[in-house]
């Protein structure tokens, strides 16, 4: 691999390598982070940047958060919507997707008779949030099947076309599944919807980064996504993207100073925070892209179902998906057929002391499930070592 000097790798991306020197990140060398999914790893240079934002932040509050901050967020908004194909007027910055679920879910009202449609491999934060907001008027959840193997996108599409009923007053789909990986098609589910006319909200907290987003062709009425976990953002940065007939309608789950000012300003400004990550969110995109944007993202997918193929092969079944099939990016997830669901954080520490290997795992039905992730940092060696340790302690 032929490195630039500041340890970027232009030249082949190759697929088994790493795209960037792992030095570019702070992770500890040690071990195999192959569990990127759940926080991200933001790049050393964007962590630092922050910080020095931090600083200047304090040589002023009052001046950086009521003066400085309202300046710089429109052109920040601009930037990050145009990525993910949005309408400005509708997008608006949010910590993460969890915050987003709760402030469409807390804004809609809903009432006794009404069912708000779920996945099963669905967020359990957001799955949590979709059963209070119901709970308490006495609505209800409903989960829809989930296909015991998946062969195809259809699959998907008809769990949601049974599941969803004259009583249905919101969808909730992911785009991609944090548990699963699984990529769902979401043209045809929010199509469905719209024939059915329900509502839809898209949990993308893993999207942007790993997937292409266009909101206006895909014409969600709510998505969620981080900045945070693929796009090499500082945590917390994220986004919600509200369709213009409900933006009225939608309040941030904190009500602050500008109550009434508008869906923007409203989310704009939940009360005392600290703004530099998102100060930070454009240097990630241009992270990202240098390192081959659409192109990284393929990468990883190689990546993962290069890791996924030797995750199955060491567990001797065929996985939940085949690992040469599109239904993921750059997650694999699988069940683990001898290990029943119990306690994923023991699981996770044995792999991490024992083997040096950072990687998810998840309780799902009566079987624990496995999840690697593919990163520009990631190599194919950590994936083979991932599988002679799956061989070895489980």
């Amino acid at each position: 691999m032929t490195n630039t000097p500041g340890g970027l790798n232009f030249t082949g991306m190759n697929k088994f390598e790493p795209v960037a020197s792992p030095s570019l990140w702070g992770i500890d060398p040690k071990i195999a982070f192959l569990n990127n999914g759940s926080f991200g790893a933001p790049p050393l240079e964007i962590l630092r940047k922050r910080a020095r934002l931090a600083e200047e932040l304090e040589r002023n509050p009052l001046q950086g958060l009521a003066t400085d901050y309202p300046s710089r967020l429109p052109g920040l908004q601009k930037t990050m919507a145009d990525f993910v194909g949005a309408e400005l007027a509708g997008f608006v910055f949010v910590p993460n997707a969890t915050f987003a679920a709760n402030a469409v879910l807390g804004s809609l009202i809903f009432s006794p008779d009404d069912e708000v449609v779920v996945f099963p491999h669905r967020y359990p934060a957001v799955g949590n949030a979709a059963h209070w907001f119901t709970d308490r008027v006495g609505a209800k959840v409903v989960t829809t099947e989930a296909p015991e193997t998946l062969h195809s996108k259809q699959q998907l599409i008809d769990v949601y076309e049974k599941a969803i009923g004259p009583r249905t007053a919101l969808v909730i789909v992911d785009h991609i599944s944090s548990l699963s990986g699984i990529v769902f098609p979401l043209e045809e589910i929010i199509a469905l919807c719209r024939h059915k006319k329900v509502p839809v909200l898209v949990d993308g907290a893993h999207a942007p980064g790993q997937v292409e987003i266009n909101l206006e062709k895909g014409k969600p009425d709510f998505y969620t996504g981080n900045f945070h976990k693929w796009l090499f953002g500082p945590r917390p940065a994220a986004f919600l993207y509200v369709a213009e007939p409900w933006r009225e309608k939608i309040h941030p789950p904190v009500i602050s100073n500008l109550y009434g000012k508008g869906f923007q300003a409203e989310f704009a400004w939940c009360g005392t925070f600290d703004p530099t990550p998102l100060y930070c969110v454009e240097d990630g995109l241009r992270f990202h892209q240098k390192l081959g944007g659409s192109k990284l993202a393929a990468r990883n997918h190689e990546l993962a179902a290069y890791g996924g193929k030797l995750l199955t092969e060491a567990l001797g079944t065929e996985g939940y998906y085949s690992p040469e099939s599109t239904f993921f990016a750059s997650l694999f997830a699988t069940p683990l057929p001898k290990t029943p669901a119990g306690d994923a954080p023991s699981l996770r520490q044995k792999f991490l002391t024992e083997a040096g290997i950072e990687v998810h795992f998840a309780p799902f039905g009566n079987q624990m499930w496995i999840r690697l992730a593919a990163q520009a940092f990631n190599t194919g060696e950590e994936m083979e070592r991932l599988a002679a340790s799956v061989r070895r302690l489980l």
